[in-house]
């Protein structure tokens, strides 16, 4: 049995709430589920990002990290994935018996094969889930073959109908054929994995009608995904923010900062953002995708922020562009672990990402009104001084972009959309449990939301030495990793192996090591724990400082220090700049000159002749009435 990475939350299934086994019973909102808990009567509301699966059983494995695989499973994988790659795509029409068929006899396999492959994809919803494994119940007795044909006819002529009866239905019409034929009733999931390994197209063409499946696989021109549903394209990018920032401390100017914006293309709902000081890279293109995947409850309750974001679930698939940080296999690598198909816009066509380019110009828009803007060209400028006028931290400009996206672009009509729709109007409607249309659905959850972060991280290959691991002079070390030291697949290997290590641009004082046996992460910390958290552009600004020095040799003590002595040095610069500003209201003007004695005498003798002028009965006192 495979353990998925994503899971859905379907009617009639049982989840984990709050630790304890319930079961959903109706959607109320496309975000909230009413639940049951035996034996009592009452049903509670529950949003579905506070589901969990159910813990798996112990024969269940783990799905293989992509990285992980060896040359000849990948070839494995990549075989079987491009035999049923044409039979996945719901945007390809005739997926029907006779195209698997016809592709099983191309590739000299069983067409029973191919459905097995397809069905062992769509489980574990990786690439990875179509590696063999041992069955745990190897040699036991399978599913007679009479019960196996009753439940092929009843999945034809009975689930697979207009009347679109439930599944629990169709169960329960197996159990009194099976009874009227004296056969023992195979279990529910055997049914709904029966169900579950036909094609999509075939069930949604013979449930809700030829006309339904062909508006929801309409195939798109020249091969570039349309935007179907919520989360089925979505469109990233960066752009440089039209505003200065300063910093938390002592409001001095830090310069401007940059956005990773990635943005829902069926509603125009903002997928999620991510804001920095560092140049884009895969780091803020993983924060970014991170941020959209996860429900934003918290973040926005974090921030004292009252909105409905509703945004979160796997994404199906991600335009880009053709930068360099799109194009790593870090990237690559954890879009096809989580089933995300990585598209690249066209070259030389801008307008595959107008949605993007579009939603930046509206941010753009937006900050021209703040403090500190350097508005979208120098006419418009004029002698407007951005640095002169910055007051806004970077933390307040991410705040200010979440009240804006939540509470106003969101909700105000868009121009791009059909019948006066808003974004989040566009998004709910269409993923609301009673749409007539049956054409969507809930995206699948992430089952470990921190794993799936770290899979989006920089990776790295190491071997495992006695003193630990060495990456960019700084060593670490944990007694995790003490059964891997020098580590060898065979003692005729000459070469240690490599194992995989994560980690997070914005904190190198941790690395992240994956167990090649569990497949999950450990935190390993620097060996000098003395060492501050500090980001990986922080560290390369020191390690030149220290560079300068004409140190022969870095060590991680000399970097504390050098760490230390440029804050102090920043620190003394923004104070100094501090007590400049207050001086400036007592300072005199440039070119101003003290009086000579001549010009002071001049002054006086002017004042008295005014003096000698006044006639001192016409000077009266003010009273209350003046």
């Amino acid at each position: 049995m495979v353990q998925p990475l994503s899971f859905e939350v379907s009617v009639g299934n049982y989840y984990r709430c709050d630790g304890v086994l319930g079961r959903v019973m109706s959607f109320v909102e496309h975000n909230v589920v009413l639940v049951k808990f035996d034996p009592i009567k009452d049903l509670v509301r529950y949003k579905i990002h506070d589901l969990e699966p159910l813990q798996f059983p112990e024969n269940t494995f783990r799905l293989k990290d992509i990285t992980s695989l060896t040359e000849k499973e990948q070839e494995i994988i990549d075989f079987r994935f491009n035999a049923i790659k044409d039979l996945l795509d719901n945007r390809q029409k005739g997926n029907g018996f006779e195209k698997v068929k016809s592709r099983a006899q191309e590739l000299n396999v069983s067409y029973t094969t191919l459905y097995r492959w397809i069905k062992k994809y769509k489980s574990g919803r990786s690439k990875s889930a179509l590696l063999d494994v041992t069955r745990s119940d190897k040699g036991k007795s399978r599913i007679d073959l009479q019960v196996e044909e009753l439940m092929q006819d009843i999945i034809d002529n009975h689930y697979l109908t207009p009347e679109r009866p439930t599944i629990e239905s169709s169960y329960n019409y197996l159990k009194v054929k099976c009874d009227e034929l004296n056969l023992k009733p195979p279990h529910k999931n055997t049914l709904l994995n029966r169900i579950r390994q036909l094609p999509d197209q075939q069930i949604r063409s013979a449930r809700f009608g030829k006309k339904a499946k062909r508006v929801f696989y309409a195939p798109s021109p020249e091969g570039y995904q349309e935007a179907i549903r919520p989360l089925s394209v979505i469109q990233i990018d960066h752009t440089l923010m039209n505003i200065v920032c300063v910093d938390e401390e002592f409001g001095e100017v830090i310069g401007r900062p940059w956005i990773t914006l990635a943005i829902d293309v069926y509603s125009r709902m903002v997928a999620g953002f991510f804001i920095s000081f560092d140049p884009p890279s895969a780091g803020s293109v993983a924060q970014c995708i991170y941020h959209a995947v996860q429900p934003k409850d918290e973040w926005l309750k974090s921030m004292g922020i009252e909105a409905d974001w509703p945004v979160y679930g796997l994404l199906e698939t991600i335009h880009c562009d053709n930068a360099r940080e799109f194009r790593g296999n870090t990237l690559k690598n954890a879009c096809e672990q989580y089933n995300m198909n990585l598209q690249f816009r066209p070259v030389a066509k801008p307008e595959f990402g107008a949605h993007i380019e579009r939603l930046m110009g509206t941010l753009s828009t937006q900050l021209n009104s703040m403090k500190g803007t350097t508005r979208s060209n120098v006419t418009s400028k004029g002698d407007y001084d951005p640095a002169k006028n910055a007051t806004y931290t970077i933390s307040q400009v991410q705040k200010h972009c979440t009240i804006f996206f939540s509470k106003i672009y969101h909700t105000k009509e868009h121009t791009g959309l059909d019948f006066g729709y808003c974004p989040l109007l566009k998004y709910k409607d269409a993923l609301h449990p009673y749409n007539d249309s049956g054409l969507t659905g809930t995206p699948p959850l992430i089952v470990d939301q921190h794993k799936f972060r770290l899979d989006f991280m920089p990776m790295f290959e190491r071997t495992i030495q006695k003193d630990g691991v060495s990456l960019d002079t700084l060593t670490y070390y944990s007694d995790t990793l003490e059964p891997f030291i020098k580590y060898r697949k065979s003692e005729n290997s000459k070469a240690s192996e490599k194992f995989i290590f994560r980690r997070d641009p914005w904190d190198i004082s941790k690395l992240y090591f994956k167990n090649p046996i569990t497949e999950e992460y450990s935190e390993i910390l620097c060996k000098d724990t003395r060492f501050p958290p500090m980001s990986l552009w922080e560290f390369k600004a020191v390690s030149n400082y220290l560079s300068r020095q004409n140190l022969n040799r870095i060590d991680t003590q000399q970097i504390i220090e050098g760490h230390r002595e440029l804050q102090e040095l920043a620190n003394e610069a923004q104070k100094t700049q501090k007590q400049k500003k207050l001086a400036k209201p007592f300072m005199r003007k440039p070119g101003h000159h003290d009086p000579t004695p001549a010009q002071k005498k001049q002054v006086c003798e002017e004042v008295d002749d005014w003096r000698s002028q006044i006639d001192p009965s016409e000077i009266t006192a003010f009273t209350d009435e003046d």
